[in-house]
């Protein structure tokens, strides 16, 4: 009965998802539709459109014309290619559809290919090649490398000083925060030793995995350090680099800590499923169970569910001080709740259509709501009474912040246009023009005295807040980019782009730095820590990848094989970041500059290496490495 009931609630997010975004989702059709063939691939879907599309497919396709469902799942094809995975599959589902209506079976077969990728896909393959014409036959995937990541091991971060000691819980097992259990025989007889350096590494990895499984840690650890430490033919430059990040990834996997169980995630097309405030401290997730609520993560603690508010966190925020949280309703209105009592403070109402974004003055007395009826609001954000209606966009605002001092507001709109409001005053300021398409966000430097806007059109531009004149166009050949924010400082913008990639640019130059590579999965969400010195992004399968923002350099995997990430947040000024995982699991992740100092904090905590009884079950050589502190090869007492 519950699985029927949370079937149904799917279906009616998506009917309402369907009725919000269905101008933006018809205008997108229109203009892949009216193009000529060569250029159709670069108006596909992507990112969280594509999602959305994907679960109207299965659950109000009725809605939908025959060419509509064609270019979703067009959309997925393309998706799939970016991504060198599901090729073959996607080819084949397009061929088979020709011009009829897609079934639901269909529907299933493109969106699986598109969300579990590789594996999913290689197992169609080998029954679909036969039924495809050869065009498609070169298109098959390959199965991925074992170990395949870059890494930071020869980074220069590598030589930094390390931060400060993390506190990190006690797991089941001795003093030093490890089990002391012994490794399963079911890794005896690997010839380890005999082996080359890649089988060498390769085996160990996997042991390692074994053992975090079985909550191991300190063979993890060890097993893990032991794999950094391979050398061999072979085992130079990337594959020796590649050894640090595995290791890196294998120790903060095994120290991760479940610090909280909330309700499963509402799917991606639906909003965020998580807000993070005050540094990862408080964490409000939106349940498929029709409820919010809010955990402190530093106590573990469930302190309020809320059940009779709106559910959804599309266009939610939290003020500064992570007392109150505004949600839009879905008649036109937004709703300011406690977090601390989870009691309803206020009721925002006026729009004639449906609220996009809003947000908090940094002091916490004003909110400003940006709508679909093309209006601008600002409120009383104790007493939820409206205090003024900007006027001045002439279609749909899609976002509004304010500047850090509180004292301007800029609000973006799909009239192509950016503007910038005198809060005190309530009026324009300036209205600023240079983007081909609808302005999809705009925001402050941290400073104030520029703005950042992302666009349709594909640009990114950078604007003096004062004049309102350009400072400089970003803009990546042959894609579009799709987010951008400053770092912190200021001195550095993050962007993501339509093919999936993330990039790295001086916000005063607007060169790019570098771009983060090799990375599995196509970019969903990508966080800078609130010192710049780490970048985490998460894909749209689940995996989150920690990256030194300096240098672009790959530390490690941060989520274990079976852990999904929905998303993910830095913590304790940028020591820890949290995570809420697609099972409903909030986890708490240690951070480290390098993989060097993943390596030695694993050994700081196991306090000791294998003994010569566990080398040797392992299958591993009986001389002791020179980083272990025994000198002779005796058992464990």
């Amino acid at each position: 009965m519950e699985s029927t009931s949370l079937q149904t609630d799917s279906a009616q997010r998506a009917k309402l998802e369907f009725a919000i975004w269905r101008g933006a989702f018809q205008r997108a059709h229109a203009a892949w539709a009216d193009a000529p063939a060569e250029l159709r691939a670069s108006l596909l879907l992507v990112g969280q459109p594509l999602s959305r599309a994907e679960a109207w497919l299965f659950d109000c396709p009725e809605k939908m014309s025959d060419s509509e469902k064609l270019f979703i799942v067009d959309s997925v094809a393309g998706n799939s290619k970016r991504n060198g995975r599901g090729n073959v599959a996607a080819a084949l589902l397009r061929t088979r559809l020709g011009k009829t209506v897609l079934g639901a079976g269909a529907a299933a077969l493109a969106i699986a290919v598109h969300v579990h990728g590789a594996a999913l896909s290689d197992m169609i393959n080998e029954v679909a090649l036969s039924a495809l014409p050869n065009r498609f036959a070169a298109t098959a995937p390959q199965p991925p490398p074992i170990v395949d990541v870059p890494t930071a091991e020869s980074s220069p971060t590598g030589k930094s000083s390390p931060p400060a000691e993390q506190a990190v819980a006690p797991m089941p097992g001795d003093g030093h925060g490890v089990r002391r259990d012994s490794p399963s025989n079911a890794a005896a007889g690997k010839p380890l030793k005999a082996a080359d350096a890649q089988q060498r590494l390769r085996a160990l990895v996997s042991l390692a995995r074994e053992r975090i499984e079985q909550r191991d840690s300190r063979s993890a650890l060890l097993l893990a350090v032991e794999a950094a430490h391979v050398r061999g033919p072979g085992m130079q430059g990337k594959a020796l680099s590649d050894a640090g990040v595995t290791a890196a990834s294998l120790i903060i996997q095994s120290l991760a800590k479940e610090i909280a169980t909330a309700a499963l995630p509402v799917p991606s097309t639906a909003g965020p499923s998580a807000l993070f405030c005050d540094g990862g401290r408080i964490v409000v997730t939106a349940g498929q169970d029709r409820a919010l609520v809010v955990h402190r993560t530093d106590t573990a603690e469930k302190s309020v569910r809320f059940t009779e508010a709106p559910f959804l966190l599309r266009g939610a925020a939290i003020d500064k001080d992570c007392g109150r949280m505004v949600l839009n309703g879905e008649d036109h209105s937004a709703e300011i709740w406690s977090l601390a009592t989870g009691r309803r403070i206020a009721v925002m109402s006026g729009h004639e259509g449906m609220i996009r974004a809003a947000a908090f003055s940094p002091d916490g007395l004003t909110l400003i709501t940006a709508s679909e009826d093309a209006s601008v609001r600002l409120w009383d954000a104790r007493t939820g009474r409206v205090r003024a209606v900007l006027e001045g966009h002439n279609q749909e605002v899609e976002s509004a912040d304010f500047s850090s001092d509180g004292h301007r507001a800029v609000t973006a709109s799909a009239d192509k246009t950016l503007r910038i409001w005198n809060v005190a005053q309530a009026n324009g300021s300036g209205t600023l023009s240079g983007h081909a398409s609808t302005v999809t966000r705009a925001m402050f430097s941290p400073e104030g005295q520029h703005v950042l806007s992302t666009s349709s059109d594909g640009f990114a531009i950078v604007w003096n807040a004062s004049t309102g004149q350009q400072i400089r166009r970003l803009h990546r050949a042959g894609t579009a980019i799709m987010t951008a924010d400053f770092s912190a400082d200021g001195r550095r913008i993050v962007t993501t782009t339509q093919d999936s990639q993330v990039q790295v640019w001086n916000a005063d130059s607007g060169q790019q730095l570098f771009e983060l590579a090799d990375a599995e999965g196509a970019t969903r969400r990508v966080v800078l820590s609130p010192d710049g010195q780490w970048l985490l992004s998460t894909s749209w399968d689940g995996n989150t990848w920690l990256w030194n923002a300096t240098t672009g350099d790959l530390i490690a995997q941060m989520n274990g094989p079976d852990e999904r990430v929905e998303s993910a947040a830095f913590a304790t000024g940028g020591r820890n970041a949290i995570a809420l995982t697609m099972d409903g699991r909030l986890i708490d992740w240690p951070l480290f500059l390098s993989p060097p100092e993943a390596m030695r904090h694993a050994l700081r905590l196991a306090g000791d290496c294998l003994s010569a009884d566990e080398r040797a079950t392992f299958g591993l050589v009986p001389e002791f490495p020179a980083w272990c502190r025994r000198s002779a090869p005796s058992a464990r007492e």
